[in-house]
């Protein structure tokens, strides 16, 4: 017997706000607004996509996509917020994980067009600079297959990744919903 799955939780979690608003950053209004404004740029980058010459199907062949617009965009909105694996992701919107990018990934350029993707920038005065806290650590990986010497940790007397982090001593809290000035 084969139970049907469905494709995604879209519509449930649109219902809750606030678990909408925790998964995604925004509203499930601003959502639905976001999605009113991308339907036409997704549709013809669609088209675009769809009329190349280098075509080897004919327009309707091969695989479908499982993943409607809403959800592709739900899916970006989900992966900007929480930065999870995309494994996790694919096990949400029950597509492998190989293709959650390519899922999402067509969306970001039509987003760019709609509003400024934020940046975080930290500025640092010359005090803060003096005042900063580096530290090091090294992370086991496989042994890789080219360029061995460059992850080998004589320390560690394997194969690592190394990480370096800074922490300033003191540091004002960022405002939140505020535009900051470049």
């Amino acid at each position: 017997m084969k139970r049907k799955i469905p494709q995604s939780n879209t519509k449930r979690l649109l219902k809750n706000e606030q678990n909408f608003r925790r998964l995604t950053g925004i509203t499930p209004e601003k959502f639905r607004g976001l999605k009113i404004k991308l339907e036409p740029l997704f549709k013809k980058w669609e088209e675009k996509r769809l009329s190349k010459k280098l075509r080897k199907r004919k327009i309707g062949g091969g695989n479908k996509n499982k993943l409607c617009m809403e959800n592709r965009l739900l899916l970006l909105l989900m992966y900007y917020r929480t930065y999870t694996t995309y494994a996790f992701l694919g096990f949400i919107f029950h597509i492998d994980e190989s293709n959650v990018g390519r899922n999402f990934q067509p969306l970001e350029p039509l987003l760019a067009q709609i509003f400024r993707i934020p940046e975080r920038r930290i500025k640092l005065s010359e005090d803060e600079i003096a005042e900063l806290f580096f530290d090091g650590s090294e992370q086991s990986t496989e042994r890789p297959t080219k360029k061995q010497k460059r992850f080998y940790s004589g320390k560690k007397k394997t194969h690592t990744k190394k990480f370096q982090v800074s922490v300033v001593k003191k540091r004002k809290s960022p405002v939140v919903g505020k535009n900051q000035e470049d």
